[in-house]
């Protein structure tokens, strides 16, 4: 759960993040058109792709922790089903000793 909040609270920056490299771009451009576009255009592209990414890896987290679900209620109901066992084979074993 803690992977998901922080995933949750880092999304918004990285897509707000990623409209202040465009507006950034922007106005470097206008005042000094040198080199710095190729590498405003580096960081832009970096942004998408870091944010391709992280949305990806939410997918995958939702995923992953649906069947962690599943999971742990499959666990439950064999821990309940060997306790049952353990309990009928004790109640055997005491009647078996009584006669």
């Amino acid at each position: 759960m803690p992977m998901r909040e922080l995933i949750q609270k880092l999304g918004p920056l990285v897509l707000e993040s990623a409209a202040a490299v465009s507006y950034l771009r922007k106005r470097i451009t206008e005042s000094r058109p040198n080199g710095a576009e190729a590498r405003l255009d580096a960081i832009e592209n970096a942004m998408e792709v870091q944010s391709t990414l992280n949305n990806t890896i939410d997918v995958q987290m939702n995923i992953i922790h649906a069947l962690l679900e599943k999971a742990q209620k499959r666990l439950q109901i064999v821990i309940v089903a060997l306790i049952a066992t353990g309990t009928i084979a004790a109640l055997a074993l005491a009647a078996a000793l009584m006669k």
